[in-house]
């Protein structure tokens, strides 16, 4: 008989209640330990009739697809499938495909508000836990290219939307966002935006500074942060002939070499100096950084120098110039924010042709990324806090496990783990419950 595979083994398939992803249940066991349902019954339209499904039917579904690398609706046929995580997270019914997309277009309004106020909820619960109470917020807005028929042209000559989102930089937590139409300018309603995402912090926390790139660069703004007293660094546009009148007025002498973080000099040279815009309230402190510049030809026609100008209330005792250039790099870390949400929770893609229905999605996607947050934060050890979630996937979510009983227990039994990582898995079952119930 003629050989018909390279290895001497079949395959076959088994109804035994396995699964290729018992580390889901740990997300799962944290949304239960939450009551997350409980909110979401209160704040979600009720089904219009008596054969719908509630809105907690399809909100759990959705943030499994987006913690198991989903990318498509279609996907959530990979969560009615394992019977595992379903049967150990107390999860009856999974909606079809179908079905999502028709909940996700109907009454949008209401479940874009409701999951506004769902987020706010769990941040609440969030910071409860975090000893910090003060915060760098980082606001950008970015692309989501689209061939989708409701998608506008962006400023960079594709279709798509243009979401703005601000995060905590220093626990990588989406604090607010909005989900926008491709042709909306990433200056519009920046103002709007920063008093939502002061709106969502709760008592007893607060935003030591704002840093912001270009869109930011507004008077409004400005008065904001100034009468609030949030330092902020923002990104200054030089399109005013005063502006450059005062730059050009700063002494040759006054420019020194800027030496970067690990102690070597670079091409660039740095000064301050004082603006006031029209309508600002007061003059702001001004950074700035010079390079020569690459396109300067013979004959003049470009300027000596490039620059990047930081606008800034921090005094110079607070911080000095070259601290104010550092600090303000570190907005840089935004993309990967962005990366993690793009790449990540894949929410470079948005499956409907309708705004608010991929508006939910998009909202569902950052809540995906936030519940991420939450479990590296407070139910993993302090040395998984930095990993993506690509790389948690490979490390805790996708672990093989089976479905016994004995003696009335149920048992979840992990194969081909460590016992590094098996301490990991229980340490985040036993924080899980120390948070849920302490």
């Amino acid at each position: 008989m003629m050989k018909q595979s390279v290895l001497p083994f079949k395959i076959a398939k088994t109804d035994e209640q396995l699964t290729a992803q018992a580390g889901l249940s740990i997300y799962v066991e944290l949304y239960n330990g939450l009551d997350l349902d409980k909110d979401i019954r209160q704040l979600f339209p009720k089904p219009g009739s008596g054969k719908g499904f509630s809105a907690q039917l399809y909100v759990l579904p959705i943030l499994m697809l987006f913690l198991l690398n989903g990318k498509f609706i279609e996907d959530v046929r990979k969560v009615k499938l394992d019977r595992v995580t379903r049967k150990l997270g107390k999860i009856t019914i999974i909606p079809t495909p179908d079905a999502i997309g028709d909940w996700m277009r109907n009454l949008s309004d209401e479940k874009i508000k409701a999951l506004e106020i769902l987020q706010r909820r769990l941040t609440k619960r969030f910071l409860k836990l975090v000893l910090r109470k003060e915060h760098i917020l980082d606001i950008d807005a970015f692309s989501i290219f689209s061939g989708k028929d409701s998608a506008q042209y962006t400023y960079k000559g594709e279709t798509g939307y243009m979401p703005i989102v601000g995060h905590l930089a220093d626990l990588d937590w989406c604090i607010g966002y909005e989900f926008r139409e491709g042709n909306t300018a990433p200056a519009d309603r920046n103002y709007e935006f920063i008093l939502k995402c002061l709106h969502n912090l709760p008592a007893g926390h607060k935003i030591l500074a704002v840093r912001s790139d270009s869109a930011a660069y507004q008077a409004k703004i400005i008065n904001l942060l100034t009468l609030k007293n949030i330092k902020f660094t923002i990104t200054a546009v030089q399109n005013s002939k005063t502006l450059e009148k005062e730059i050009q007025a700063i002494p040759h002498q006054d420019w020194k070499r800027l030496i970067n973080k690990d102690g070597f000099s670079s091409d660039r040279e740095y000064a301050e100096t004082f603006h006031t815009m029209e309508e600002t309230d007061d003059y702001f402190r001004i950074v700035l950084q010079r390079w020569p510049n690459p396109k300067r030809d013979l004959f003049g026609q470009e300027p000596e120098y490039c620059y990047y100008i930081i606008a800034t209330n921090y005094s110079a005792e607070e911080k000095a110039a070259r601290d104010v250039i550092f600090f303000h790099r570190g907005r840089c870390n935004s993309e990967n924010y962005y990366k993690e949400a793009k790449s990540g929770f894949n929410l470079d893609y948005l499956p409907c042709d309708d705004f608010k229905a991929n508006a939910i999605w998009f909202a569902l996607g950052l809540m995906a990324y936030n519940f991420h947050i939450f479990v590296k934060e407070h139910l993993l050890p302090s040395s998984w806090r930095k990993k993506t979630i690509a790389r948690i996937r490979f490390e805790l979510i996708y672990i093989a496990g089976k479905i016994t009983y004995h003696a009335k227990q149920l048992y979840l039994n992990l194969a081909g783990i460590s016992d590094d990582l098996f301490y990991v898995f229980n340490l985040a079952r036993r924080r899980c419950f120390n948070l849920c119930f302490p």
